[in-house]
């Protein structure tokens, strides 16, 4: 078993010792997570909301710091940390921008990078970036195998539905492939796993007979190909058994133990 340190609603100036601590004490990873603001007028509802009015469980004041931003510094000053995105709403950004930020953090963390991606709820944020909201899961589809053809390296070109380019390159490039994971309960988000990722980051803890969808077997594609659920690789790393670090915190920041198939999505 490896264990990962969640790390959403720490307090950013935290986070560098929080990634040294466990660097030096065994931990697998780190889970980042993402938004990028937080409307005064919110619509859209949290789907893990225990609210009836489905509001978030956090403030307006909450730290939602960019999470390649974050990575990139926590490489600098941990060895073997690998950090994954649980998840990052890469829909909500152009193709472009995805590509530049996770593949710079992939190259300047020697390939510790995970990318854990999801299609997010806050339609609000989409707005704020000009991106389409309602046809954000068949973007993603589309964005998965483009982000693999601009981290290739040299000259590369993609032609797809939503995304369309010609011969270009983006440089730096990842020296490795990034691991993609899909997040997700829905029986789309399920596919896309399979079809299109590596692995699997579930929205929460499910005891077995209550996983979903882990007796279908899902259609081959150009990812992880034709698997049941349950057969999804997780992000995980070797574990170092060592001592779990102490930090500096609220009691709900010192227990940040997580099994890394089971990134919950904020």
């Amino acid at each position: 078993m490896r264990f990962h340190q969640a790390v959403a609603f720490l307090e950013t100036d935290q986070l560098l010792e929080l990634s040294k601590a466990c660097d030096d004490t065994g931990y697998a990873g780190m889970y980042l997570c993402d938004h990028i603001f937080f409307p005064k007028e919110l619509g859209s509802r949290y789907p893990y909301s225990p609210h009836q009015d489905g509001s978030p469980i956090w403030s307006p004041e909450t730290d939602w710091p960019d999470i390649w931003c974050v990575v990139s510094a926590m490489a600098a000053v941990t060895t073997n940390l690998r950090f994954t995105s649980g998840v990052y709403i890469a829909p909500a950004r152009d193709v472009f921008t995805a590509a530049k930020l996770v593949g710079t953090a992939a190259y300047l963390s020697d390939n510790r990078v995970h990318l854990g991606v999801g299609v997010g709820w806050c339609e609000e944020e989409f707005d704020g970036t000009g991106q389409e909201f309602h046809n954000r899961g068949k973007r993603l589809d589309d964005m998965i195998p483009a982000l693999r053809e601009l981290w290739r390296g040299g000259w590369v070109e993609y032609h797809g539905a939503h995304y369309d380019f010609g011969p270009l390159q983006m440089n730096p490039t990842p020296t490795a492939p990034i691991p993609i994971y899909g997040g997700g309960h829905s029986e789309p988000a399920l596919r896309r796993a399979a079809r299109l990722c590596d692995g699997w980051l579930a929205a929460g803890a499910y005891a077995r007979p209550a996983l979903p969808g882990q007796d279908a077997g899902l259609p081959e594609g150009s990812g992880a190909g034709r698997r049941s659920v349950r057969d999804l690789p997780d992000a995980g790393g070797a574990p170092r058994r060592r001592a779990v670090p102490r930090v500096r915190g609220g009691g709900r920041h010192r227990h940040g133990l997580r099994a890394v198939d089971a990134g919950r999505r904020r």
